[in-house]
């Protein structure tokens, strides 16, 4: 799933409550890059969400996600422009 606001995340949230599923993906500090109009600093944003059965053993996000961190930067990273905006999101389940 993709959640882009509080109430999204409240909407997911409520999904997995209902159906009796984890939402494993909650805790992850970014997911993807934003960079809201060209030429403003790029940041990390928790975008893309999974719920599954049961508890994963473990969920991370991958790429730059992982190696080059979350926080507010002048540029988005390469991988941005030349592959896609979203990092990987992997759960070992």
């Amino acid at each position: 799933f993709n959640a882009t606001s509080a109430e999204d995340r409240a909407g997911l949230a409520a999904l997995a409550g209902a159906t009796g599923t984890t939402w494993a993906s909650r805790d992850l500090a970014c997911t993807s890059y934003w960079e809201p109009k060209p030429g403003e600093r790029c940041v990390g944003s928790a975008l893309d969400h999974l719920l599954v059965g049961g508890a994963p053993r473990r969920v991370t996000a991958a790429g730059p996600c992982q190696t080059e961190g979350c926080g507010e930067r002048q540029a988005c990273p390469l991988f941005h422009r030349r592959v896609s905006d979203h990092c990987p999101v992997v759960a070992d389940l």
